[in-house]
């Protein structure tokens, strides 16, 4: 590993992989419109509560973290951020399933 990312990332390189594998379904907010066209079948307004989500939950952690800070177990709570994150992508990669099951139930 290279000065600069011991520097940064300290000894292990566990953190850096971490924060790769979470950042990468970022790019899912440009497929946010037909999510919400297809899949969810909302118009507008579903639409843009769906854009806002990512905003509300920056700021609900913002006011968490000014609160109460993080002193002590930085790791820990990278780690659940981590996994709640791909707790919500996995439970939102089953809803649409879940969704049109109970859509067929219903013809």
């Amino acid at each position: 590993m290279s000065p600069g990312a011991v520097a940064v990332y300290g000894t292990s390189p566990a953190l850096p992989a971490g924060a790769i594998v979470t950042v990468l379904p970022g790019g899912a907010t440009s497929l946010l419109p037909i999510f919400a066209r297809d899949i969810l079948h909302v118009g507008p307004e579903g639409l843009g509560l769906l854009r806002a989500a990512p905003a509300v939950g920056a700021v609900v952690v913002g006011l968490v973290l000014a609160r109460r800070g993080v002193e002590r177990h930085a790791g820990a709570w990278l780690l659940g951020g981590v996994w709640t994150l791909r707790v919500v992508l996995l439970w939102w990669r089953l809803f649409p399933a879940l969704a049109r099951r109970d859509r067929l139930r219903s013809d």
